[in-house]
């Protein structure tokens, strides 16, 4: 299914998620190719751990 998207999309990711699975990030790197990856320092919960960093990486989509 994520094969299929054709938009432009923005993973952002937490640099101490414990959400990150690396079997998980391995697909969604094989699936998304072309997908911008973003890491921000923060857990799971990163519109609390790092709102300002998400902000900078809507606005500059």
């Amino acid at each position: 299914m994520l094969r299929r998207i054709r938009n432009p999309i923005t993973l952002i990711y937490g640099d101490r998620s414990q959400f990150n699975r690396q079997d998980d990030l391995q697909e969604q790197r094989q699936a998304l190719t072309n997908a911008q990856r973003i890491v921000v320092p923060g857990g799971h919960n990163l519109p609390i751990d790092a709102p300002a960093a998400i902000a900078d990486a809507i606005l500059s989509s």
